[in-house]
C-alpha cells in the first residue's frame, strides 16, 4: 500500500529558489463561487484564479484573497436552483429512499456535524461508547520503535506514537477522526456491514523525515522516496511532517536568504506550504483509508480484492477534507489532471480494460492511480446500485492472504475467468460500449485548475 511519489531526489537537491519556475494563471472560473476563509469569513462571486491567490468581484467589487488563506472553495448552484435543490431534498427524504440514492449534495448535508474540534480533541475527552481499546503490548513496542523522544495520543479510534509537536499530532488525529466517521458513513450508504476493530488503530507520526526513513528502514523496508504507508501485515500506518522533507526543507531553508528579495521569499514560500499541505493531507488520506477500509469492514483484511478497487477506491478518500472530514462523491482534480495527461483528454491512450479490471499484473505502479480513481469514480457516480453489489461482494471475500511470513497468498486463484465474470455480472458485459461510456463520463468532468496544488518540481 505504498503511496510513493515519482520525484527525482537528486533533481530536486539541485533546484534553487531563484530558478522556480511557477506559470501565474488568470483563469475565470466558471459560475458563481462561495469562498471560506480560514477564519471563517465568507465570500461569494465570480472567482478568477491568478496562481497564487483569487480575486473575487461581487456588485462591482473585487477583492484579492491569498489562498493560503482559503480553507474552502466551492461552487455555487445556478440561480434559481439553489432552492429548488433544497425542495427537491426535502420532497425526497420524505419518499424513504434507499441510501443508495443518496446525491452528492446531500452527502455534505448527512456528514455535515462530523468535523472534530482540535481543540477538544484528547484523551480527556474519549467517547467511552465509541472508544475502541488498546492493544498495550503493541503500543510497548510501537513506543520502543519510535524513538526516545516519542510521546502517545489515544483519541476514539486510532492511537498515535508521535514524536512532532503535540499540535500537530493533534490536528493529524482530528482529520483522521473525521475519515474514519466519513467511511463508517460510505459503509451505511452502499449498506456494508460495518465491523468494529478489536482494538485502535495503530499510527505513527514522526516530526522529522529522518525519523520516519529510520523506522521504515529497520520495521519494513520501505524504498527511499516513500511519502506515507500502511503496512497491511503489520497493520499500522506511518507518516511525518512534511515540511521536513528535504527537498521541502532546502525550499524553505533558502526562503531565509536575506539576499533574495522578500516578495519573492515570501511567494515560494507561500507555495511551499500550500504544497506541503495538499501533499501531506493527501498522503495520509490515501493511506488512513486504506487503514480504515481493512478495518472497518470495506475490505477482508485478509481477502484479495482486485488493486484497482482498493487503490482506486483510496483515492477517492485523497482530496483535501471539506467540513465532513472527507471527500468520497467530490471530484479529484488531481487525480483527474493525471488521468487525461497520462491517458488523453477523452482517455484514448488506456490500457486494455477488460484486462486491468481482472488482472493486478497489469497495475503500473504511478500512472494507475489515476485510472483506479476514475474506475471508482464512474462506478459510483453512475452505476450507485452496482457498485454497492460490487463493495458488499469484496467486503464478503475468503480468505486468501497469510501475514506469517510476510502477507503471502494461500491457494488464491489464478484464473481470471471468475474474476471477469463477478464484475460483469453487476455491471455489464465490458465491451466497447461499456468502455465508451466510461470515457464519456470521465471526459465529461470540468477540471477545476484551481483545485490542483502549485507545482514546485
Amino acid at each position: 500500500m505504498n503511496h510513493a511519489k515519482a520525484l527525482t531526489l537528486a533533481l530536486l537537491a539541485a533546484v534553487a529558489i531563484c530558478s522556480i519556475a511557477v506559470t501565474v494563471r488568470a483563469d475565470e472560473l466558471e459560475g458563481r463561487y462561495r469562498i471560506v476563509l480560514l477564519d471563517g469569513r465568507v465570500h461569494e462571486g465570480t472567482v478568477t484564479d491568478t496562481g497564487d491567490a483569487y480575486q473575487i468581484k461581487n456588485k462591482g467589487i473585487t477583492v484579492t484573497i491569498k489562498k493560503n488563506q482559503v480553507s474552502k472553495l466551492e461552487l455555487l448552484p445556478a440561480d434559481g436552483q439553489a432552492a429548488a435543490a433544497k425542495r427537491e431534498t426535502a420532497k425526497e427524504s420524505s419518499t424513504g429512499r434507499s441510501p443508495l440514492d443518496v446525491s452528492d449534495d446531500e452527502i455534505e448535508s448527512i456528514i455535515g456535524g462530523l468535523e472534530i474540534d482540535e481543540d477538544e480533541l484528547s484523551a480527556a475527552v474519549i467517547d467511552p461508547a465509541e472508544a475502541l481499546p488498546t492493544d498495550e503490548p503493541r503500543l510497548a513496542e510501537m513506543m520502543r520503535l519510535a524513538g526516545p523522544k516519542a510521546k502517545t495520543l489515544l483519541t476514539d479510534h486510532f492511537v498515535f506514537a508521535y514524536s512532532s509537536d503535540k499540535e500537530t499530532a493533534v490536528r493529524m488525529a482530528a482529520k483522521l477522526e473525521g475519515v474514519y466517521r466519513w467511511v463508517l458513513r460510505f459503509e451505511e450508504i452502499l449498506e456494508i456491514p460495518k465491523q468494529r476493530p478489536d482494538s485502535r488503530l495503530e499510527i505513527f507520526f514522526f516530526g522529522t523525515y529522518d525519523e520516519f526513513q529510520a523506522y521504515a528502514d529497520n520495521d519494513g523496508g520501505m524504498p527511499m522516496g516513500v511519502l506515507g504507508f500502511y503496512y497491511r501485515d503489520k497493520h499500522r500506518s506511518a507518516f511525518f511532517d512534511m515540511h521536513t522533507w528535504p527537498p521541502i526543507a532546502r525550499l524553505l531553508e533558502q526562503t531565509k536568504n536575506p539576499s533574495i528579495p522578500y516578495t519573492e521569499r515570501s511567494r515560494v514560500a507561500n507555495l511551499v506550504r500550500r504544497w506541503s499541505h495538499h501533499h501531506n493531507l493527501e498522503v495520509v488520506q490515501h493511506e488512513a483509508a486504506h487503514h480504515i477500509h481493512f478495518s472497518a469492514g470495506v475490505y477482508n483484511r485478509r481477502g484479495l480484492p482486485p488493486r484497482w478497487a482498493v487503490e482506486g477506491l483510496a483515492t477517492m478518500f485523497e482530496t483535501p477534507p471539506n467540513k465532513s472530514g472527507g471527500s468520497l462523491g467530490a471530484i479529484n482534480h488531481p487525480r483527474l489532471f493525471e488521468f487525461r495527461r497520462i491517458y488523453g483528454p477523452k482517455g484514448e491512450n488506456i490500457p486494455d480494460m477488460k484486462r486491468f479490471l481482472i488482472d493486478d499484473r497489469m497495475w503500473q505502479g504511478g500512472p494507475s492511480y489515476c485510472l483506479g480513481w476514475a474506475i471508482n469514480q464512474y462506478l459510483w457516480k453512475k452505476h450507485r446500485a452496482g457498485y454497492a453489489k460490487w463493495m458488499q461482494s469484496l467486503a464478503a471475500d475468503e480468505d486468501v492472504m497469510s501475514f506469517e511470513g510476510g502477507g503471502k497468498l494461500q491457494g488464491a486463484e489464478t484464473d481470471l475467468t471468475p474474476k471477469l465474470k463477478r464484475f460483469e455480472d453487476i455491471f455489464g458485459v465490458v465491451d466497447e460500449k461499456w468502455e465508451k461510456d466510461f470515457k464519456d463520463y470521465i471526459a465529461s468532468i470540468q477540471l477545476l485548475r484551481s483545485e490542483l496544488p502549485p507545482e514546485l518540481f
